[in-house]
């Protein structure tokens, strides 16, 4: 079981020098999550006491409001949740240091056929695997942009129609019947349902488990509870639209919500 050493700085104003935080009045801590391989942005950092939470920038630094004695969880896919207090005597060395484990999945059973080094770069590279050639490869210039889903390609051909060039000279009718049928209008609806449903994995595989965690969702209602979010008038605004600090304190007042509706 690797462990990640986490160097935080505690200090009321986050003010960095390299891994280093200096205490001042502003009433914050700030620190650095620090590891070789494994990404440290997006860990989420919540004051379990005051309940105000923040993530991680790319680098590992973050900074939350807290006092003494209040409780600072972190909290990742890749880790192991870790509770710290934060204590007079933490504040009083400058920094603190917390062990964080790696969230390791337990497998039924797993075959290897090809025998391991442990360094992932090497062993990628020799595990027969083909890279695929793509147009930078080529020299040729091709687009960067997701595929687009069955929905969408058949709503472009419902709205457009598969191009002939009969369309230089001639009205398409195959728009006009589709408009008419009621066809493009059902297609428009399926392609926003796809969307509102690939969001919606998207946020549940990010916010999951921190919510399980530390706020109590469980795991079999964990679909119920993200199809819940997206029904809130505020959706939109504090879900679909908005940074992940301020989703997650969307998400955590509606898991309040979607509890009290679980235990009627």
């Amino acid at each position: 079981m690797s462990k990640l050493k986490l160097n935080i700085v505690l200090g009321f104003l986050f003010v960095i020098s390299g891994v280093q935080a200096q205490i001042t009045s502003s009433g914050k801590i700030g620190g650095q999550i620090v590891h070789d391989s494994l990404s440290v942005e997006g860990v989420h950092v919540i004051n379990k006491t005051s309940q105000k939470n923040t993530i991680t920038n790319e680098k590992g630094f973050f900074e939350i409001v807290a006092k003494l004695n209040d409780t600072i969880v972190f909290s990742a896919v890749q880790f192991k949740l870790k509770n710290i207090v934060v204590e007079q005597g933490i504040i009083d060395e400058g920094f603190g240091e917390v062990l964080l484990e790696m969230r390791v999945e337990e497998l039924e059973g797993v075959t290897l056929y090809n025998k391991l080094s442990g360094d992932p770069a090497f062993d990628l590279k020799n595990s027969g695997v083909k890279k695929k050639i793509n147009f930078y490869d080529l020299g040729i210039p091709g687009s960067t942009k997701a595929p687009p889903t069955q929905s969408e390609r058949r709503l472009q051909e419902a709205s457009m129609g598969k191009f002939q060039w009969g369309f230089l000279t001639t009205i398409p009718l195959n728009p006009i019947i589709n408009a008419i049928s009621g066809r493009t209008k059902m297609l428009k609806k399926r392609v926003k349902l796809e969307s509102e449903e690939a969001f919606i994995e998207k946020i549940k595989e990010q916010f999951e488990p921190v919510l399980m965690d530390v706020y109590g969702l469980k795991k079999e209602e964990s679909y119920r509870f993200f199809y819940f979010c997206s029904l809130a008038e505020t959706y939109g605004s504090k879900c679909r639209n908005a940074n992940s600090v301020v989703q997650m304190e969307f998400l955590i007042d509606q898991l309040k919500e979607f509890q009290k509706i679980e235990k009627e």
